[in-house]
């Protein structure tokens, strides 16, 4: 009888952490960069996140009936490390390396961004290939990744380059002549530059510096992880249904309006 009872125990013991982690994710926790149009940023006049990757992380925890918080605040180097140490579950929108696979699980791609050089109209280069800007200083956004290939180059190469924090910071420097080019998505620049009435003074040469696939991230030390295979799961099904591309259109409308103005 005292051997039935202590194993019981011992699986009793064993099946409560298993139950534990099955029912652990009960708050999507998740988090993005602030100014990544149309991807994830957030909307100051609102004050609220805005974006593809948002929306999509919104879709996700409504068909995995999980709630969802997004903090779109958080500066992105932090968000790194919260995410990767646990702190929070997943990143609505971020470029894949195998750097960033030690501490994170990603999801299959959602979307596909273009990043270009811009530089000042009027002081145009050829571009074709990475090596024509190791001659040229550089300016990229802090914690920026623009792909694997681009990355690596930028390790075994000599380039003067320099990283700042904001897309003003990025757009100065040009402006004033402290740098030929700057870095950044294809989308966002030009989103911004309209913004700014600045799409007559910078411009984006026309090879792409990058095509990279946009994921979803979820750290590894997230119980949510384990959701991984239903996340991949809806992604596909919301591509199908027509769910995605009304994500898509609703920032193709945005983009579309923020240029007649």
């Amino acid at each position: 009888m005292i051997k039935v009872l202590t194993l019981f125990w011992v699986i009793l013991s064993l099946a409560i952490p298993m139950l534990a982690n099955a029912q652990e994710c009960l708050l999507l926790r998740a988090g993005g960069t602030i100014s990544w149009q149309p991807i994830a940023y957030f909307n100051q006049e609102t004050q609220k996140p805005e974006g593809i990757g948002y929306d999509l992380t919104k879709v996700v925890g409504q068909r995995l009936k999980i709630p969802v918080e997004i903090n779109a605040k958080i500066p992105w180097k932090r968000l790194l490390k919260f995410v990767k140490d646990g702190d929070m579950d997943l990143i609505s929108a971020i470029y894949r390396t195998p750097q960033r696979d030690k501490h994170y699980h990603f999801s299959i791609p959602y979307f596909v961004n273009e990043a270009r050089v811009f530089v000042k109209k009027g002081a145009e280069f050829p571009f074709a290939k990475l090596s024509d800007l190791i001659a040229r200083r550089g300016v990229i956004p802090l914690g920026g990744s623009f792909g694997e290939d681009f990355d690596s180059f930028v390790v075994k190469h000599p380039l003067t380059m320099e990283t700042l924090a904001t897309k003003q910071q990025l757009v100065t420097a040009i402006l004033q002549g402290l740098s030929d080019y700057f870095i950044q998505d294809y989308r966002d620049g030009m989103t911004y530059l309209k913004q700014q009435g600045l799409e007559n003074k910078i411009v984006a040469l026309n090879h792409p510096v990058s095509v990279t696939p946009v994921h979803l991230a979820v750290s590894r030390q997230s119980s949510c992880a384990a959701l991984l295979p239903e996340i991949n799961q809806i992604i596909k099904l919301i591509k199908v249904d027509g769910t995605f591309e009304k994500i898509i259109d609703k920032y193709r409308n945005k983009d579309e309006t923020a240029v007649k103005h």
